[in-house]
């Protein structure tokens, strides 16, 4: 699976840009820059030169290619008569861009996870249908307190290991809660996709349940917006 490492965020006067480098499991095979500048995303294959030689036969970059054609999307037009966007009813490959830009936004939605997790107990509580916090000390933190947020605040689960729940178990629940209350990049208005897809998978947001079973990824069919990947 393709994920993103060594993100590295800088401002520009075009809004921001980033350096980054592209892997393929364990396997860096690109780095990436954006100049933040309204430009393309540079891609720099890692496999083009091998021993300081030119590599005659390079393939990371076609094995992306490859990746990116399977991954079909909704194709969507901008409609000027109406001002909006509109599905045309087909289905095409995610640019290159996009696919990379998802990335980002899981990498993160990861590093902000973790961040609460080690500072904070993470709990949703089901009558308000959010994640809430509460800043408790790892080593403070026992099946007591656990159950006393149950008890008091409502709590239906929660996301830290100390009650048996796995980083990458936490991350989809986390994740797609922030696609569902925020958008794809946790700062734009919320979005349909959400709601379109409670009808296909049901249990959802719960730990242990089959979240989207066997797909790296899962991609509304009514919007075009990509949820939540699977944890590394």
């Amino acid at each position: 699976m393709y994920s993103i490492k060594k993100l590295k965020n800088f401002a520009s006067p075009d809004g921001g840009g980033f350096n980054a480098t592209l892997c393929l499991g364990k396997t860096q095979v690109a780095d990436l820059h954006d100049g933040g500048c309204g430009g393309c995303i540079d891609f720099t294959w890692l496999d083009s030169a091998r021993n300081g030689k030119v590599n005659e036969n390079p393939t990371f970059e076609k094995e992306f290619n490859k990746f990116l054609s399977a991954v079909l999307v909704p194709e969507i037009v901008y409609d000027r008569e109406i001002s909006e966007f509109q599905k045309t009813g087909e289905f095409k490959p995610i640019g290159a861009e996009i696919y990379v830009h998802f990335l980002i936004d899981q990498a993160g939605i990861k590093k902000e996870l973790r961040s609460v997790l080690r500072r904070k107990i993470l709990g949703y509580v089901t009558k308000e249908e959010s994640f809430y916090e509460w800043k408790v000390k790892p080593e403070l933190r026992d099946k007591e307190m656990f159950d006393l947020f149950r008890k008091n605040q409502g709590v239906e689960y929660f996301l830290n290991k100390e009650v048996g729940v796995k980083f990458d178990d936490a991350f989809l629940i986390y994740a797609k809660w922030v696609t569902r209350e925020y958008g794809m990049d946790g700062f734009t208005a919320k979005h349909v996709c959400w709601d379109h897809a409670q009808e296909q998978y049901a249990d959802y947001n719960k730990p242990g349940s089959p979240l989207f079973p066997k797909m790296p990824y899962i991609v509304c069919t009514e919007c075009g917006r990509l949820l939540a990947m699977e944890g590394e």
